[in-house]
Parts: structure tokens; C-alpha cells; sequence
């Protein structure tokens, strides 16, 4: 439900703004692939998350989850920029760089009432997943 909802929002929005919406055929046979090598990634990053806001539930609630989320894009965004710095054929990621705060931020609003990893790690892969190859389409 949070993929559906997230790729609807951001797919209706981006059409009109920035965004391809809709994957070509080939990033279609390549979606499950990347959902695939990016779900172990989100699942830990959900695991970490569910940690952290167990623990920061009774001091600060929404604030404390608004700071992990800011804490995960700063780390996200700096290790993009050091790959972008030790490896110069990245620099094309400068071009979406900024918008990873944001799409992070949207699946954390879209799975806030779900617990577990499992939610988080597969919605958020295989929405990441559809927004890269939407951006990047392998003609």
C-alpha cells in the first residue's frame, strides 16, 4: 500500500513537474532486479529504524523520528558525494542528489504507522528502485 501510494503521489506530480512516470519496457524487466539488490539495503535501514524509534519513542517521538530520517539522508547524501568526488563518471548523481532527502522523507511519512522491516525495506525498495529507472531509463 505505501509503494501504491507513493508511486501514485509522486508519478502524478512528476509527470506534470520533472518526472517520467510510467518505466519503458526494459525498466520494466529490470524493476524486480533492482527491488532485489536494493530490499536487503532498505530492510536493515528499516530494522535500524524500528531500534531507533523504540528507543527515542518516550523522550522525543515525532521529533526523534524526523531526526533519524534527517541523520539517514545526511549519511546517503555524503556517501553519494564521496563516490561522486572519487569516481568523476558520477557526477550525473549531482543531478538528483537533492532529492534524495525528499524521497526518503516521503517513505518514511507513507510507512510511519507500520511496524516491522519488512514494510519498509519493500516498499522502499521497490519504490527507490522504480524512481531510479524512471530517471534513468535504459533506452
Amino acid at each position: 500500500m505505501a509503494f501504491t501510494a507513493l508511486w501514485l503521489g509522486v508519478g502524478l506530480l512528476g509527470q506534470l513537474i520533472w518526472l517520467p512516470w510510467l518505466l519503458i519496457p526494459r525498466g520494466l524487466l529490470l524493476w524486480p532486479l533492482g527491488t532485489a539488490l536494493l530490499l536487503p539495503w532498505f530492510l536493515a535501514t528499516g530494522e535500524t529504524a524500528d531500534e531507533t524509534a523504540d528507543e527515542t519513542a518516550q523522550e522525543s517521538g515525532a521529533l526523534g523520528r524526523l531526526g533519524w530520517c534527517l541523520a539517514h539522508s545526511s549519511v546517503l547524501i555524503g556517501c553519494l558525494f564521496l563516490s561522486m568526488q572519487l569516481s568523476p563518471e558520477l557526477g550525473f548523481i549531482a543531478i538528483v542528489l537533492p532529492l534524495f532527502p525528499v524521497i526518503l522523507g516521503l517513505h518514511a511519512l507513507a510507512v510511519v504507522g507500520q511496524r516491522g522491516s519488512f514494510p519498509f525495506g519493500l516498499s522502499g525498495a521497490m519504490f527507490v528502485s522504480e524512481l531510479l529507472l524512471a530517471i534513468f531509463p535504459l533506452r
